[in-house]
């Protein structure tokens, strides 16, 4: 999935205000402990994918 497309759901079905920066840098901090994986390049939240890893 489109890692544009999960921060931008997650800050648009959120009650709290979160900007798209703290979600990208706990969707990155995830992927860091292993509990995502992804595929492209990190450079841009508009350049990876992410996955989950079950």
């Amino acid at each position: 999935m489109n890692a544009t497309r999960v921060i931008g759901e997650v800050v648009g079905l959120s009650e709290q205000v979160v900007s798209d920066a703290w979600i990208e840098y706990r969707v990155r901090s995830l992927i860091h402990l292993g509990l995502l994986s992804y595929e492209g390049d990190l450079q841009s939240m508009r350049m990876y994918k992410i996955k989950d890893i079950k």
